[in-house]
C-alpha cells in the first residue's frame, strides 16, 4: 500500500511549525525543530527551545565550576579580569550587590565568549558588576574598553572614601 493509502492512526498526528524541541519522559518525540501533538490533548511533554538546549550543554555542576573557579585563580589571581578591582575592595567600594548576600563576595566565572562553554580558555574571573554589565551584548574585546571605565571610577571612589575616613 503506498503512504497516501494508509490509514491514520487512532491518534491522529499533526505537526505545527515551531522552532523547539518536544520529549517525552526523556525521549525525543522528533527531531525536526517541530512540535508533535498527539490526538486531541497535549502530551505531558517538556518544551525546549533550541537557546535552552545550548544553555544545558553550556552549564556545569556547582562542583566544576569551584574547579575552575580556583585553577582562574591561580592562573589571574584575585582581580577582575576587566576591571581589575581586588576580590577584597569590592563590597567597600561598590556596597552589596543589588542587595543580595551571595554577589559580590567572590569574584564570578565569566565567559569571554557566550556562545562557548565553560573552559579555562574561554572563562576569566570578573567582578559582579563587570560580569552583570557585559552580559551577552559585548564582546570580550569590547568589554576590556568598558572595564578600564570602570576602573577609573572605582578608583576615584575609594579614593574619595581613604579621603573621607583620613578626616575623621
Amino acid at each position: 500500500m503506498s503512504e497516501q493509502g494508509r490509514e491514520k492512526p487512532r491518534k491522529m498526528r499533526r505537526e505545527l511549525d515551531a522552532h523547539i524541541t518536544v520529549s517525552r519522559n526523556g525521549k525525543k518525540l522528533i527531531d525536526n525543530g517541530k512540535l508533535t501533538v498527539f490526538g486531541k490533548r497535549k502530551p505531558k511533554a517538556k518544551v525546549v527551545t533550541k537557546e535552552k538546549q545550548r544553555e544545558r550543554i553550556i552549564k556545569i555542576s556547582s562542583k566544576e565550576q569551584k574547579e575552575l573557579r580556583n585553577r582562574l585563580y591561580e592562573r589571574d589571581g584575585e582581580r577582575c579580569h576587566y576591571c581589575r578591582i581586588e576580590e577584597g575592595d569590592f563590597i567597600e567600594i561598590w556596597g552589596k550587590f543589588y542587595g543580595r548576600e551571595k554577589r559580590g563576595k567572590k569574584l564570578e566565572l565569566e565567559r569571554k565568549d557566550n556562545a562557548k562553554g565553560y573552559s579555562e580558555e574561554n572563562c576569566v574571573l570578573s567582578c559582579s558588576i563587570c560580569n552583570n554589565a557585559k552580559s551577552d551584548k559585548f564582546t570580550y574585546e569590547e568589554f576590556k574598553k568598558v572595564g578600564d571605565v570602570i576602573k577609573e571610577i572605582w578608583q576615584q571612589r575609594k579614593k574619595k572614601k581613604c579621603s573621607a575616613s583620613a578626616r575623621r
